[in-house]
């Protein structure tokens, strides 16, 4: 019976993250996502794939720090959030690489946001998780990494910082991916972000074409330009 309940529960906040997302994306998965349960570990990590059979695998282990219904209810809205931006951001297709897939299926290489920089993959997926609020812990985070004045340069993999990298995976591209996000939004608007990511779905070259769909999209020579402007800016 508890199983069944929290199931229907996680696809109702599913059905509610699909919405809002549909309506700040320019694509949606045209696959239905499988939503998979998973209660056999203490861990609250949580993962998605959108090759083959696009999936989602949420562990009901929340954090520590969750001791309330209402809690676990956010914690729970922000993981499926988190998760299926991953599932629309990687799959965003648009002319050749659409035509490809219609001919040669799913193959990896025909992903192309799955080989872009990880800052920029995680990143959007915490703006959208947080829905461009952040809390005081991700602000006190980003506040010692201007103080120790070793920010880091983005156009290097975002993985030797201060802050302890067992806060977060893989480093702090969390950290950092989201406020560089904020700041393109902030900066040039939520519809040049989904230009550049649509852009960017068309070409069949993986990561060759950033930087131009990053000047089409946004206005600067390469997207490395835009480090310098957004060190300055977290360090204001």
């Amino acid at each position: 019976m508890y199983w069944v309940q929290r199931a229907a529960h996680s696809l109702d906040i599913a059905e509610k993250v699909y919405q809002d997302l549909a309506s700040q994306f320019s694509q949606m998965p045209t696959d239905k996502t499988h939503l998979i349960l998973e209660d056999d570990e203490d861990s609250y990590q949580s993962s998605a794939t959108p090759m083959l059979s696009p999936n989602i695998i949420l562990s009901l282990h929340p954090p520590s720090n969750i001791l309330n219904a209402e809690g676990n209810d956010k914690w729970l809205d922000t993981l499926i959030r988190h998760e299926y931006t991953h599932i629309v951001h990687l799959e965003l297709n648009d002319r050749a690489v659409t035509r490809a897939r219609d001919i040669s299926g799913c193959q990896l290489l025909l992903f192309l946001h799955e080989l872009t920089p990880d800052f920029l993959v995680e990143g959007l997926a915490v703006y959208m998780d947080k829905q461009g609020y952040y809390d005081s812990f991700s602000a006190m985070q980003m506040r010692m990494e201007v103080a120790s004045g070793q920010l880091a340069d983005l156009s290097q993999e975002v993985n030797q910082v201060v802050v302890d990298n067992s806060l977060l995976p893989s480093g702090m591209v969390y950290l950092y991916g989201a406020y560089f996000i904020d700041y393109l939004t902030k900066t040039y608007g939520e519809e040049a972000l989904q230009h550049f990511l649509t852009d960017y779905s068309g070409y069949l070259i993986p990561s060759f074409f950033l930087n131009r769909s990053a000047r089409h999209a946004l206005g600067r020579v390469s997207y490395r330009s835009y480090n310098a402007v957004f060190r300055s800016n977290c360090a204001k």
